[in-house]
């Protein structure tokens, strides 16, 4: 579809909590720990306005880290950017996006199964992969709906790290729908990519490949 001619504004506001029951293994007297966690908050706002959008994302964390006791005033929720970005749209197959930016790969497996109100995904639990992270990305659309690719050239540090080497990384990725021609197939969904990069004071290799078969649709993500 093209892009509007007018300035378009839409918030965003996603909230993710859970209640926790710890039990102690073999102490029968003992009684269940429970804890509620706000495993995200999120505020942020999109605009768009003749194919130039840009986008910003706060997010709530805590202040000390795992295992810490003491943060900010205790143990006070901080916000924190989690993304910055501008970039544009050539519609319908062409967009590139620069600043605090998605990622290509964890984003994708993380939308195709669905569930994160459960927890994070694997790669992005692990530090395998981050969300978000300083640099631009250029993503290309498939006709008829068969999917995207895309490149993406990064610090490397995911957005709660500091760069601390001169090299970057890039990330390569394919998302595709190899039955989108076929009524009721069109969530089967393919994953794949890698990045190419370094990580560390001491410019480590970080070179990861990446890949999922899923079924990604709104009702069902597996």
């Amino acid at each position: 579809t093209a892009a509007p001619d007018r300035l378009t504004l839409r918030p965003i506001v996603d909230l993710i909590g859970d209640l926790g029951v710890t039990l102690v293994n073999g102490d029968s007297a003992a009684e269940p720990s429970l804890a509620f966690a706000l495993q995200r908050a999120w505020l942020g706002l999109d605009a768009e306005w003749a194919g130039v959008q840009a986008r910003v994302r706060f997010e709530a964390v805590s202040s000390t880290a795992d295992g810490a006791l003491m943060g900010v005033a205790g143990d006070s929720l901080l916000a924190r950017f989690r993304e910055a970005s501008a970039g544009y749209v050539w519609a319908p197959w062409l967009a590139a996006r620069a600043g605090l930016v998605p990622t290509l790969l964890q984003p994708a497996l993380e939308s195709a199964w669905g569930a994160r109100t459960v927890g994070r995904v694997g790669v992005e639990r692990f530090g395998l992969a981050a969300p978000t992270d300083l640099g631009a990305t250029l993503e290309a659309w498939l006709p008829a709906g068969y999917g995207r690719l895309g490149v993406g050239v990064y610090n490397g540090g995911g957005y709660t790290d500091r760069e601390l080497d001169l090299g970057k990384n890039v990330e390569l990725a394919l998302v595709l729908h190899p039955l989108a021609g076929v009524a009721g197939a069109e969530p089967l969904t393919l994953i794949a990519g890698g990045v190419l990069g370094t990580e560390g004071a001491a410019g480590s290799r970080a070179d990861r490949a990446h890949g999922a078969l899923a079924w990604a649709e709104r009702r069902l993500g597996v």
